[in-house]
């Protein structure tokens, strides 16, 4: 039960949240940027120093854009995804930091998709429910698709290729 001083504090309580600086809002379009250049030009460990490649101009323009809908979305907090890239300032003081240079390249894109799917929500932007099957379909046709083309077949795999090979042209097993 609410008392009286208690129930008129909640009425005279605005639920307007309050304003976001720029300064938020540039940290976190600034770090998206950042992930997103640092994943399109790499990392190379060589002869003990940390090697950081330059992005394309493609990247460049991807980077743009997407700091861009970061900031008009408002969303906040998104420097702490900038903590991937401080592994690789560590990577360059530890000699056997090679292991660190995990968190460079192309899976930081993941955690700037991370950053932008917080900012689509922060957008209230929702997307349709049938693009959700589809979607998940694509990311994996293409990590399927990424993974087979650099690792290849291995184990019984080859064997059983060769078999549905041998049924399909041959109509046999021999």
């Amino acid at each position: 039960m609410l008392l009286p001083m208690e129930a008129s504090a909640l009425e005279n309580r605005s639920d307007s949240s309050p304003p976001v600086s720029r300064l938020q809002r540039g940290l976190s379009a600034t770090s998206i940027a950042i992930l997103i250049l640092l994943a399109g030009g790499g990392a190379a460990f060589s002869s003990g120093e940390v090697l950081i490649g330059v992005p394309s101009f493609g990247f460049v323009v991807l980077a743009s854009f997407a700091a861009l809908f970061t900031w008009t979305s408002g969303v906040t907090g998104l420097s702490g995804f900038l903590i991937p890239v401080l592994t690789i300032v560590l990577a360059s003081a530890v000699p056997a930091g090679s292991s660190l240079l995990l968190f460079s390249g192309r899976p930081l894109f993941v955690i700037a998709l991370a950053g932008l799917v917080l900012s689509v929500v922060a957008r209230a932007a929702v997307p349709p429910k049938t693009v959700l099957l589809p979607a998940f379909f694509a990311v994996y046709a293409f990590v399927a698709f990424q993974s087979q083309t650099r690792v290849g077949p291995d184990g019984d795999e080859p064997q059983y290729l060769m078999v549905a090979q041998s049924i399909l042209q041959d109509h046999d097993l021999a």
